[in-house]
Order: structure tokens, then C-alpha cells, then sequence
């Protein structure tokens, strides 16, 4: 019993943050690319640089520093870490080209330290199913959060403007950081070598399911609002609505995946995957926002299920002494996604079509789709346990 309670103190303490830090975490990620084209004037392939800057800083932080962390070396760099990009958000609010570049790396470089500790808080620290569920909890929490922010900046944006909505998340980033005081750090000793963390079936197999996913995904962040602001002739306030389709459709698959948790992977996965495909091969054909609307709503689904699974196979798949390197790295290989495709849509976007470039990510997904059969398909231990 005091085992149980221990365990449920871990899980609320990271899903609560888990809540805060991508709720502001998105509001960055989808309000910079707005500033930069709307009130800096920037192109369509500075616009895919705010992600890149974002997600370099986060890179350097994920993949060489935090795998050398251990036990509260961690909570100390992850409380320093919220303070500081709770800070940031000050510095974006000041309508500078300069402090809006500077303040964007500090504010990835800091977040990158957040989301792996989280994973590994839960995924180190708590056993059998209670771990999956607690996993799964966490991406329910993401989910939560990606739906709410949005609606908060849907009402918001037409009131304040874009370099207020930095300051309007300020305050829960400081409850955060209050928060963040009580995180459990993991209490293993940690193998750092970065073969024994990526060489296993768990950190492959999830590898080839986030691809899938996060390619498209990486893309629909920083585009989605402009994409539907400028095809569809609507404000850049109606445009959000972009954004909460999508993020409940992705809520309530997590629901589901918290209610029901899958045991067994490769079918849902599949599933998901197919969707993913699917809808970004139709929907530049798409000329009526209602019909607009429901395909990004669908296309939420594969959100809401392919980023647990992918944490789940980790979890499974991977020895718990390389939990922490194994989470450092797969946040890494997300934030090399994040950015490398956005200027890479946006310059094939501006040089042939959007349509051509949904088409694109599409193929992507599909070939990691068929790598995941290619190499598990008689590999039974993650996707059937």
C-alpha cells in the first residue's frame, strides 16, 4: 500500500508538470512562427527556423547533457531548468528581432532537460502496470494540454496579440516551477554508453513509430494556423481552431489508451500509422474548411496514439539502468525532427505547393511503416507483451 501511494505521488507530480510545460511549450512553438510572419515579416523558410532554433538548443541539451546526468543532479537541473524557462517567456514578449532569436534558444535549450527527466521519473521509478498506466497518463496530460492552450489562445489572440500571449502562460510556468521542487529523481545507478541505450528492440522499434508520426507532425505545428489562414481567407484567431480539433481528437484517443491500455502494439500502431498516411495525402485537395476541420480532427487520432506506444516499447524494451539515456536519446531524435523538416516543408512548400509537400511527409510515414514490419515482425517482445 505505501508502495502504491509512493508511485501515484510520482505519476501526479509528472503529469501534472507534464500539463504546464507542453502546454507552454506548444504556445511557443506555434506562436513564434506567427510573430515571425506576421509582425517581424519574415519568409516562409525564417518562419521554419523558429522550430529549428527551438528544437537545436533542445538537441544539445537532451543529447549531451542530460545523458551524463545522474540521480539529483537531475532534480537540480530540472528545477533550474523550469525557473529559466519560465524566464524566457519574459524576453519573448519584447518585440525584438535580436531577443526574439536569443530568447527562443534559451527557452529550447532549458526545455530540453524537462521532458526526458519527466519520462524517466515515471518510467524508473514505478513497476509493472502501474508504469504503463502511468505512461500513458502522461501522454493524457500532453494531450490536455495541447488542446487547452490553443483554446486559450483562440479567445486571447484577438485581444492581447501575439507577444502578450508569452506573458499570459507565465503564471502557471512559475506554479511549475514550485511544482518541479517535489519531482522524483531516478534512484538507479545509470549506464551512459550510447550504443547499450539505442542498440535495443524497445528504443529501435520506437524510433520507427515516432518518425512516422512526428515527420508529419513536426510540420503541422509551425504551417497548420498559417496553412489555414491563407488558403481558407480566415483570421489568424479562427485559424486556431486548427489546433482544437485536433489536440481533442488526440485527447480522447489518450483517454481511451488510459481507460484501455493495449497490450498488444502492433495493430493499433498500424492502424494509426495508416491514418497518418492517409490524411496527408488528401488534405491539400481539401477546399471546404468543413471538411478541413474533420480530416485534421482525424488526423489527431494517430497523435493521441502513436507518441504512448512509442514510450511504451522504451519502457519494455530497454534494460531500466538505460532508461535515462534511452529517453535522452529518443527526445533527441524528436528535436532533430522538429528541426530539420519544418524550413525543409517550408522552402519545398514555397518552391512547388503545400500540397506537394503534404504529399511528402505522407511517403515518410509510409516508408517507417513498412520498416517497423520489415524488422519486428517476428519480434514479439516489445509490440506483444
Amino acid at each position: 500500500m505505501e508502495r502504491s501511494r509512493e508511485e501515484f505521488k510520482i505519476i501526479l507530480v509528472a503529469v501534472v508538470l507534464a500539463f504546464i510545460i507542453r502546454m507552454t511549450n506548444n504556445m511557443v512553438n506555434t506562436t513564434a512562427p506567427l510573430l515571425a510572419r506576421y509582425v517581424y515579416g519574415l519568409s516562409g523558410y525564417e518562419v521554419g527556423l523558429t522550430g529549428t532554433v527551438i528544437y537545436l538548443f533542445t538537441l544539445f541539451s537532451t543529447a549531451f547533457v542530460n545523458p551524463k546526468l545522474q540521480g539529483q543532479g537531475k532534480k537540480k537541473i530540472f528545477i533550474i531548468s523550469m525557473i529559466l524557462s519560465s524566464l524566457s517567456l519574459v524576453g519573448l514578449y519584447f518585440q525584438n528581432i535580436y531577443l526574439f532569436w536569443a530568447f527562443l534558444a534559451v527557452f529550447g535549450f532549458f526545455t530540453g532537460f524537462l521532458f526526458t527527466n519527466l519520462l524517466t521519473s515515471i518510467s524508473a521509478n514505478v513497476e509493472g502496470v502501474s508504469r504503463e498506466r502511468g505512461l500513458a497518463a502522461y501522454s493524457m496530460a500532453l494531450s490536455m494540454s495541447l488542446l487547452i492552450g490553443p483554446i486559450i489562445e483562440r479567445f486571447s489572440l484577438p485581444k492581447i496579440g501575439y507577444e502578450n500571449v508569452f506573458l499570459e502562460f507565465l503564471p502557471v510556468m512559475i506554479a511549475g516551477s514550485i511544482i518541479s521542487l517535489f519531482i522524483k529523481a531516478p534512484n538507479i545507478v545509470e549506464k551512459k554508453d550510447v550504443k547499450g541505450a539505442i542498440n535495443t528492440p524497445g528504443f529501435l522499434a520506437a524510433i520507427l513509430s515516432i518518425t512516422a508520426y512526428n515527420v508529419p507532425f513536426a510540420a503541422f505545428t509551425v504551417f497548420m494556423d498559417i496553412y489555414t489562414k491563407e488558403t481558407f481567407h480566415v483570421s489568424s484567431s479562427f485559424a486556431y481552431y486548427v489546433f482544437i480539433f485536433f489536440f481533442a481528437a488526440s485527447l480522447l484517443t489518450r483517454i481511451y489508451m488510459q481507460i484501455r491500455p493495449f497490450k498488444h502494439l502492433r495493430i493499433p500502431l498500424t492502424i494509426f500509422i495508416l491514418i497518418t498516411v492517409i490524411a496527408f495525402l488528401v488534405i491539400g485537395f481539401v477546399n471546404n474548411i468543413y471538411v478541413y476541420f474533420a480530416i485534421i480532427a482525424i488526423m489527431g487520432i494517430p497523435h493521441g496514439g502513436i507518441f504512448p506506444i512509442a514510450t511504451i516499447l522504451i519502457s519494455r524494451g530497454t534494460p531500466r539502468e538505460r532508461l535515462n539515456a534511452a529517453n535522452s536519446y529518443f527526445t533527441s531524435y524528436n528535436n532533430i525532427l522538429f528541426l530539420a523538416v519544418p524550413p525543409l516543408f517550408g522552402y519545398v512548400s514555397t518552391l512547388i505547393s503545400y500540397n506537394a509537400a503534404f504529399i511528402i511527409l505522407s511517403i515518410v510515414s509510409l516508408i517507417s511503416l513498412i520498416l517497423i514490419y520489415v524488422k519486428f515482425s517476428k519480434n514479439r517482445t516489445v509490440f506483444y507483451k
